[in-house]
């Protein structure tokens, strides 16, 4: 962060921050404290990138730290409130009782206020960061509100390259200021439509986003699986199997691609469910994805008992599904049948179980 498009950029806000009020000193005392605030926040998304996630932790907290130090002099200024919000989104302290502290919903109501008091303020990045905290948070329909909104505004994308070669950290802040891709909008607006039970309208999107992504894009198989899934879910299992079928082939990365080449070499035609920018909410949904998508390998296996090993993996998604809290699901019900249906068919032991009987609070367990 010392040179190049980053540190003109950091010089332009904080030059518009500081204006031409107060006395000299204090200035620089708040830029200095402002300016460390903003290295934090970089550092911690680079140990998150690094998997250094108590270090990450460490690091936001200490921004939040510095920025309430200047609260007072910059609580309405929406670059401030926008870095504070990113900040407090991303806390997430583990206690010694095994829970996890966070802020998403101080984040959150920071975010609704700024977008709010200064809508024209990076509105795409605001407004994606909005839809992720409601996904997180599990308020999907104000997650599908957001992402509907967002998909109204007009694209962005900038058009000026960086004068000289960046470093990873200037990438990162650059990277804060993200508008969404078309067809990445799309995506997650139906998979917010599915979790919010509207399954007509999650199917378009993900055709939407199908038809929007790339030729052998990680978007183009995401929105197939997304496309799956809701198939799945309404009942047409035959075309939730196709689907399933070509999200698996959808994927075509460039062959040096080191990442790619490992999570296929791992994950053979599943690899796009594994990469580390898919992101689950919540988190037992990974499972029904591979649940399906090992079902639909099944199908094309002549082998008997190949057919049955992979039948045997599906089955065990499935059982990751309710391990991960999937009894809290809406299609909690549907993934009970779909365990008993295929436990048949493989031959899983009964002394196994199935993890979906005994009164739970959705009425079927």
């Amino acid at each position: 962060m010392k040179r190049g498009f980053l540190f003109s950029f950091l010089i332009f806000a904080f030059l518009f921050v500081f204006g031409s009020s107060g006395k000299g000193e204090e200035k620089d005392s708040l830029r200095i404290v402002y300016r460390d605030a903003i290295d934090k926040i970089i550092a911690g998304r680079l140990a998150l990138l690094r998997e250094r996630k108590r270090e990450a932790q460490l690091d936001f907290l200490n921004a939040i730290d510095r920025l309430d130090r200047i609260r007072f002099a910059f609580e309405h200024d929406p670059l401030f409130v926008f870095l504070r919000g990113l900040a407090l989104a991303w806390i997430e302290v583990e206690r010694p009782d095994g829970h996890t502290e966070h802020k998403k919903e101080e984040a959150l109501s920071l975010l609704n206020e700024l977008r709010r008091n200064q809508p024209d303020f990076a509105r795409g990045a605001v407004l994606n960061q909005i839809a992720s905290l409601c996904m997180e948070l599990g308020r999907f329909e104000e997650a599908a509100q957001a992402y509907g909104e967002l998909d109204r505004l007009p694209f962005f994308r900038p058009v000026l390259a960086p004068p000289e070669p960046i470093s990873l950290e200037e990438r990162l802040w650059m990277s804060l200021f993200d508008w969404p891709e078309p067809a990445t909008i799309a995506l997650n607006w139906a998979e917010a439509e599915m979790l919010a039970q509207r399954l007509e309208r999650a199917v378009g999107l993900y055709r939407l986003a199908e038809a929007r992504a790339e030729a052998g894009s990680l978007e183009l198989a995401l929105a197939r699986f997304g496309l799956a899934l809701a198939e799945e879910r309404r009942g047409n299992h035959e075309e939730a199997l196709r689907q399933a079928k070509a999200a698996m082939g959808s994927w075509l990365p460039n062959a040096g691609d080191p990442l790619a080449q490992r999570l296929q070499a791992a994950h053979g035609s599943l690899a796009p469910l594994h990469h580390p920018g898919v992101v689950y909410h919540p988190p037992w949904e990974r499972f029904a994805y591979e649940a399906l998508a090992k079902e639909a390998i099944a199908t094309d296996l002549l082998d008997a008992e190949q057919k049955k090993q992979v039948l045997r993996e599906a089955c065990g998604a499935w059982r990751r599904f309710f391990a991960w809290g999937g009894e809290a699901s809406p299609y909690a019900k549907q993934a009970c049948f779909a365990l008993e249906r295929l436990s048949k068919h493989c031959s899983t032991a009964q002394s196994e179980g199935i993890p979906c009987h005994g009164g739970g609070k959705n009425g079927f367990f």
